[in-house]
């Protein structure tokens, strides 16, 4: 699949009003999306339902789109996508999503980038509008609004972007440049409060860009016989991907992108119309892609107060760890002048929980971490060349962005009573806070057997679209990767290791926890016993937690049908396994490879297994590393200063 690029200027009168910043100015009600260099921006998905909708009502009228062969809804329907379950020729605004005999989405061929200001603006100047009462010809109380107005009222501001076309749609560039053309020519305005004469649609010029399909070097031609290989992912925009859905009607993104996105997002890419070559399904159903975090480092750095303190910087190859959840944090009744001081100890190698003699102090394991404990061990493991994945969580920008349907009578936003109609999207930005450095996304292939001639080609500098908005990115090559070799530690007469979830596994299948009463110690034996066989493998013991996959799915499944959803172990949790010393260069031989292909999941999935189960082992998910403990005779000895 090809990318072709449509370049798109939009210029409107001022006051216009595109969507909510997530931190707005104080005393402003609204305030004006922006880019990172402060320029106002008009959302792609804001411009995707104006266009779709004055295509629609075009066709209602015409019973057809102007210029364009065939029924109109269908090319509609083409160009934007549908809800499950409508037919080619259903209206594409009356759809209702997971209705019908399938829950497969029908994504449109179009995606809308951001359209950005040419300029910044003041960015401090403000408007204010207010609601009249009609008994006493006032204002109405409570009914004041202050809007962000960066531009003089009536100045035109020009509004530059794209919109990218998967060619392999079968849509041409020519038709999909025509039929925008034709909507925007009944758009009078865009944005919030157009009957107020927000938003005003003065010009605009839509017409066919470069192909947008990447470099396609041949400098990665020479890997040898790698079988592990590193690659950026590089965002052109605020992206959202493994959303949370934190309430009915708001997604958060995360930080970390899945093997498995990465993997659709590369499929959908190098396929045609939903089918791959036969050498490329094979490869992407063997071929583990482990998960993409981002490329930053992190210090502890002395203020001018010489007060330590946590931070992240860009361009490190240190890749981002999850923190186990065998640490725990204790209040030391002796902080230093101006910090507070909290003891840290490792209890993966406790046979029994520590309690500190002294001032019987009992631990705080990671559930009931407050934010100073998450600072304290943060910094404990910036001092130990750990790069916390919860600290590049914390420091990683943000971008709220609304969408609302339109209502196909009235032009408007829809309002139900029972919601729906109105989402908001927590997207991740491809930079730190307040930092206008970009930063990029690391992550590796690994593929036991090789890599096929050809593929490195193919997925150096590809342009891939990615995540629920969807975003554009570009993969890139970076080299080889030595695979790991794993070491196992004397200890107690045996010779152990702590292995730690660096993403979420699944290892307690359901049937089973309902047969052992959700024993999950007993379904853990029993996995760890099953992958290193013939080994004799014992738990000695863990910390884990769990989280349920697809309850929402559950929910809303099809009357009379049955579903499960998935009980995933989550990434921070360790488990100390032990063997005899017989096994020893068994169990290190068999580390190893787990530790660069990732834990297999438990029960029976469908193949491929990539296209079947959500969180297998070839989507990124379970992979693992090995944990070095914190002895316990430098209990005491760990301690960490932070600001009070």
């Amino acid at each position: 699949m090809t990318l072709r690029a449509i370049d798109i200027r939009i210029d409107l009168v001022s006051p216009f009003m595109t969507g909510g910043e997530i931190n707005p100015l104080f005393g402003v009600d609204a305030r004006l999306p922006r880019d990172r260099d402060q320029r106002p921006v008009i959302p792609g998905t804001l411009l995707r339902g104006v266009l779709r909708d004055a295509l629609s009502a075009i066709c209602d009228r015409c019973g057809a789109v102007p210029g364009i062969a065939g029924p109109g809804r269908a090319f509609i329907g083409d160009l934007f996508g549908r809800a499950s379950g409508l037919a080619k020729g259903d209206d594409p605004r009356r759809g209702v999503d997971d209705q019908g005999a399938s829950n497969e989405p029908q994504r449109g061929a179009v995606t809308f980038m951001d359209l950005v200001a040419d300029a910044p603006g003041s960015g401090t100047g403000t408007m204010t509008r207010i609601r009249i009462d009609e008994g006493l010809g006032s204002a109405k109380e409570g009914h004041l609004q202050v809007v962000d107005l960066p531009f003089p009222i009536d100045a035109v501001i020009t509004f530059k972007g794209k919109a990218l076309l998967r060619t392999a749609s079968g849509l041409t560039i020519d038709a999909v440049v025509s039929a925008l053309n034709t909507a925007l020519q009944v758009v009078p305005a865009i944005g919030a409060h157009k009957s107020a004469g927000f938003g005003r649609v003065k010009a605009f010029e839509v017409g066919a860009g470069m192909a947008d399909s990447g470099k396609r070097t041949a400098a990665a031609a020479a890997v040898g016989t790698a079988t592990a290989l590193s690659f950026t992912l590089a965002f052109d925009g605020p992206f959202l991907v493994g959303a949370e859905r934190v309430a009915p009607n708001v997604f958060a993104g995360a930080v970390e992108v899945s093997g498995g996105a990465i993997k659709g997002a590369v499929a959908d890419a190098l396929g045609a119309n939903g089918t791959l070559p036969p050498d490329l399904d094979a490869f992407l159903s063997r071929a583990v892609f482990r998960a993409a975090r981002p490329a930053v480092n992190a210090h502890n750095r002395d203020t001018a107060t010489s007060k330590p303190e946590p931070l992240c910087e860009s361009d490190s190859a240190v890749r981002p760890m999850a923190v186990p959840f065998s640490l725990s944090v204790y209040d030391n009744d002796q902080p230093a002048p101006n910090c507070k001081r909290f003891d840290i100890h490792d209890s993966i190698l406790d046979k029994n929980p520590r309690i500190i003699e002294a001032s019987a102090k009992p631990p705080v394991l990671a559930i009931d971490w407050k934010t100073d404990h998450s600072k304290a061990v943060s910094k404990a493991l910036v001092g130990k060349g750990i790069v916390p994945m919860s600290l590049v969580a914390d420091v990683v920008g943000r971008s709220i962005r609304t969408r609302t349907a339109i209502n196909p009578d009235l032009g408007v936003a829809k309002y139900e009573g029972g919601g729906g109609s109105l989402f908001v999207y927590d997207m991740v930005e491809p930079y730190l806070r307040n930092d206008p450095q970009k930063i990029a996304w690391t992550f590796e292939i690994v593929a036991s057997d090789g890599f096929p001639v050809g593929i490195i080609e193919s997925l150096d500098d590809l342009r891939v679209l990615i995540g629920k908005a969807p975003t554009a990115a570009t993969l890139s090559f970076r080299g080889a990767v030595t695979r790991p070799v794993a070491m196992a530690t004397k200890r107690d007469g045996q010779w152990q290791a702590a292995v730690k979830l660096e993403t979420p596994a699944l290892l307690t299948p359901t049937d089973l926890l309902r047969q052992n009463g959700s024993d999950v110690a007993e379904a853990y034996r029993d996995y760890f016993q099953q992958i290193f066989a013939p080994v004799s493998v014992t738990l000695v013991r863990f910390f884990a937690r769990q989280h349920m996959v697809g309850g929402w799915q559950a929910m809303r499944w099809r009357a009379g049908a049955h579903y499960d959803p998935w009980v995933a172990t989550e990434a921070g949790s360790i488990f100390l396994l032990a063997v005899e010393q017989a096994d020893k260069d068994a169990f290190a031989a068999r580390l190893s490879a787990l530790v660069a292909d990732g834990l297999p999941e438990a029960g029976v999935t469908g193949e491929p297994r990539w296209r079947h189960c959500p969180m297998a082992r070839v989507n990124g998910y379970g992979e693992i590393s090995l944990w070095k403990p914190v002895e316990p005779k430098k209990l005491g000895d760990w301690f960490v200063d932070i600001e009070a």
